[in-house]
């Protein structure tokens, strides 16, 4: 199990991690966005 800071931690590093959270999780208003593989 990871702690809450590590897991914070590891997602303020991972910007599609970010960018879905804020989007997805939160609804908050966001840019089209789309990520390339």
């Amino acid at each position: 199990m990871l702690s809450p800071a590590l897991a914070q931690r590891k997602l303020t590093m991972n910007r599609e991690g970010i960018r879905r959270l804020a989007a997805e999780e939160l609804q908050l208003p966001t840019s089209t966005y789309r990520f390339a593989r």
